[in-house]
């Protein structure tokens, strides 16, 4: 029997970004910074870089003695979502945070309609409600347990398999890949100049 991964979410390589653009969270992220907005929204996340995921996968797959478990493959280092827009505030971006109906509303009013946005193939996510609870996916995500990471880890344990925590240095690196990209444009000179100085500041 093999063992099962079942991976959360996956994010940009640590070491230089390098991520998949059309998966869903970097069509958030992008939409979020074209409208200069995100929606408030309480949850717990595990975000886990791709190059950390994959090497665990493989690691997984080559211990024979625990082929009957199942392992979440999730960062175990929790960190509330709200600050993933934190960071990203703090290297010049505007972010205004709105109800989460606000923020819907907002995204219908911008310059060619939902049509026209990043997010708009992942859509129905955040507009239909499902009639069994009456909420959207993205509604239903504020509810959702955190993942038992108990499992991934003893797996991981011995090797130099190291899941980084999300901080402000790896957002960072996943922003720089983006902007690159030019997946996402470059943050407004002015705020760009204040986090700058603010940074230089903290440092003295």
């Amino acid at each position: 029997m093999a063992p099962a991964a079942c991976c959360g979410m996956v994010m940009g390589d640590s070491r230089d970004g390098r991520t998949n653009v059309r998966d869903f969270p970097s069509l958030l992220i992008k939409t979020c910074i074209e409208l200069e907005a995100v929606y408030r929204l309480h949850k717990l996340d595990n975000f886990i870089p791709v190059d950390v995921a994959s090497r665990a996968i493989v690691h997984i797959s080559r211990q024979p003695r625990i082929f009957d478990r199942v392992f979440h493959v999730v960062n175990p280092h929790h960190f509330e979502f709200a600050k993933l827009w934190e960071y990203v505030r703090s290297l010049g971006y505007r972010l205004e945070e709105l109800a989460y109906e606000e923020w819907l509303e907002r995204l219908s009013r911008q310059s060619g309609g939902p049509e026209s946005s990043a997010i708009f193939p992942l859509l129905g996510l955040f507009v239909d409600k499902l009639p069994r609870f009456g909420r959207t996916v993205i509604e239903l995500f504020e509810g959702q347990p955190v993942f038992d990471a108990s499992n991934f880890l003893e797996a991981l344990s011995g090797s130099d398999i190291v899941c980084p925590p999300v901080d402000r240095q790896l957002v960072a690196t996943w922003i720089s890949y983006y902007r690159e990209r030019g997946f996402i444009p470059e943050p407004p000179a002015s705020e760009c100049s204040a986090s700058l100085d603010k940074r230089s500041m903290e440092a003295v």
